[in-house]
């Protein structure tokens, strides 16, 4: 994986969120099924940068070691994988407006959990399941629906206050 960088204007605040993430011992690393570009069967490999969001997160990306930068995968594969979270990265065309609203990602998270087989997946079993605006590939601003702990109300976060809504996240 290449170095990583901290792009122009990117918050001073929240350097020492990701430095705090490095430190985490891969053995400790939640794995996580980063499904990319609006599909659940492309994921991202070790030289993406889905797989940077996953790592800088605090996350083992299960796909890291796959063969190519933007793998398609089997929904057989997630399967055996038994990820213990699952991020997906919504696609423009998949909204009606700038941003999606908490209804449509409600909808592609319940579209996703009832996924043929998911039922068994660890993530999908303690609700760990999140979407995101796809935009949050070029900055923080963007949006993520998911519960913030197990047990509470899913919740949109404006990455506008990245300092604070981080922390709701840093488990992941």
């Amino acid at each position: 994986m290449k170095p990583w960088k901290w792009p122009t204007g990117f918050p001073d605040t929240m350097i020492p969120f990701f430095d705090r993430t490095e430190t985490i011992p891969d053995e400790d690393r939640p794995e996580v099924y980063f499904m990319s570009m609006g599909h659940f069967d492309w994921t991202a490999n070790r030289d993406s940068t889905g797989n940077i969001r996953v790592v800088k997160a605090g996350g083992r990306n299960i796909a890291a070691d796959l063969p190519t930068k933007v793998p398609h995968v089997d929904m057989e594969w997630v399967i055996e994988q038994n990820p213990e979270i699952i991020v997906y990265s919504m696609s423009q065309e998949q909204y009606n407006a700038t941003t999606p609203t908490i209804e449509e990602m409600e909808a592609k998270r319940d579209e996703i959990m009832s996924l043929p087989g998911f039922e068994d997946i660890d993530a999908v079993k303690t609700g760990r399941v999140y979407i995101t605006d796809i935009k949050m590939a070029s900055g923080l601003k963007g949006t993520v629906y998911g519960p913030n702990q197990p047990g509470a109300k899913p919740s949109t976060i404006p990455y506008e206050d990245s300092e604070v809504k981080l922390t709701e996240y840093s488990t992941i």
